[in-house]
């Protein structure tokens, strides 16, 4: 592997966001500070539904815009497991096309468009490029209502970061400052 990190951002469809402009505001702050690396840039992926309005961030320098068309599947609360199953189809059917049309010699990092990634995780892939990947387990999470910033532990808030191998892939939390 060449030490590159390609990280890949799955877009939901806008029909089942009910405040896009605000989505589309903080995806850019995520490729913003995904791009703001103290070692080198990866390269962005953001992957959308073809006809939905992309973010500024779409544009700039490092980042791809990918659109794909795939069957709308409402996802409202109170479908219990159904919405789940269908929500993690929907962005497994993103990545999955974002790893495609990017190709990526090095490692693959998967984020949400809410997520705020560490401006380390490109040096830790560079100084380590044979690696089959990383695990660490803690990470914050930020919460809109009411506003807090809470340190986690455990699966639920781990994000993957691997070399592309599912048998030896590992997990990583987002790290933060």
């Amino acid at each position: 592997m060449d030490g590159s990190l390609t990280m890949i951002i799955p877009v939901r469809d806008s029909r089942g966001v009910s405040q896009w402009d605000s989505a589309m505001r903080l995806l850019d702050v995520t490729v913003a500070r995904a791009l703001r690396q103290h070692g080198p840039t990866p390269h962005v992926v953001l992957v959308m539904t073809r006809g939905d309005r992309p973010p500024e961030s779409a544009s700039w320098p490092g980042v791809t815009l990918v659109e794909v068309e795939l069957p709308y599947s409402e996802l409202s609360e109170g479908q219990g497991k159904r919405r789940w199953i269908e929500i993690r189809r929907d962005k497994g059917a993103r990545v999955a096309a974002g790893v495609l049309a990017a190709a990526p010699g090095g490692h693959i990092m998967v984020a949400d468009w809410d997520d705020l990634v560490s401006p380390r995780i490109s040096q830790l892939v560079a100084d380590n490029p044979e690696a089959p990947g990383w695990r660490a387990e803690s990470g914050f999470i930020l919460r809109h209502r009411p506003h807090r910033l809470r340190h986690r532990t455990g699966y639920a808030h781990r994000q993957r970061l691997n070399s592309g191998d599912s048998q030896r892939s590992r997990w990583l939390a987002t790290w933060h400052d």
